[in-house]
């Protein structure tokens, strides 16, 4: 069901495209999405009532919403006391473990975006020449600023799941501190480090998770400990 969450909202990103460009592919790439997610859903509910079957009434109440929009009543979706009455305590550790896990890929496979739009971007203004080679890149790099976009709000809904479900928000100096789309940056690799370089510091992105400025071994730049 977290995987379930990253394909809502990335369904959610591309309806708002799709209202702004009404393209052919990107409706049929939707309507492909949309069907899916309904099966995913349906598979959810059916699991739902064998695990969580007292929050019944609560999904058999929801006011009806657009799919992407469907609440999927996880235990992060009730307060404490409304997890005591329907006795979920036992699924908070569970689904505490796995928002963990989604906050960690989500930072591992930002860091690898944002270098890769670092990449492209320094290809673009040191190599493209051409207009037709400049807009192909262009798009590349917008389509990695998209996937950038969808990251962010996975960590951040990974983030505000644990935070539901009891999770200690010591904000900038805890585990996971929270995260907003320009803080995801870091020093250009590509290059030779210039003069003033190793007094800049890559964004939170490459500091969430640790509380602390700490450049992972795989990754540039130097420690501040």
């Amino acid at each position: 069901m977290i995987t379930n969450q990253s394909c809502r909202r990335a369904l959610s990103q591309k309806i708002k495209m799709l209202k702004e460009h009404k393209l052919a592919s990107l409706e049929k790439e939707v309507q492909g999405e949309e069907n899916r997610l309904r099966q995913d859903v349906i598979n959810w509910r059916s699991l739902q009532c064998q695990m969580m079957p007292q929050v019944g009434d609560a999904v058999a109440t929801q006011v009806s919403c657009p799919l992407e929009s469907e609440k999927l009543f996880l235990p992060s979706d009730f307060d404490d006391a409304a997890r005591r009455t329907l006795k979920l305590e036992h699924l908070v550790d569970v689904e505490m473990s796995l928002r963990e896990g989604e906050a960690h890929d989500a930072i591992r496979d930002l860091r690898a975006t944002v270098r890769h739009i670092n990449a492209l971007t320094f290809k673009k203004q040191t190599e493209m020449r051409g207009q037709k080679d400049s807009l192909r890149s262009m798009d590349a790099i917008n389509d990695l600023k998209a996937k950038r976009h969808l990251l962010v709000a996975k960590y951040n809904g990974a983030r505000a799941g644990l935070i539901a479900l009891g999770y200690q928000d010591d904000g900038e100096a805890g585990e996971f501190p929270p995260l907003r789309e320009e803080d995801a940056t870091m020093k250009y690799s590509e290059r030779p480090y210039q003069l003033g370089d190793g007094k800049r510091v890559d964004g939170p992105l490459f500091i969430a998770r640790a509380g602390r400025k700490v450049i992972l071994p795989d990754e540039p730049g130097l420690s501040l400990d």
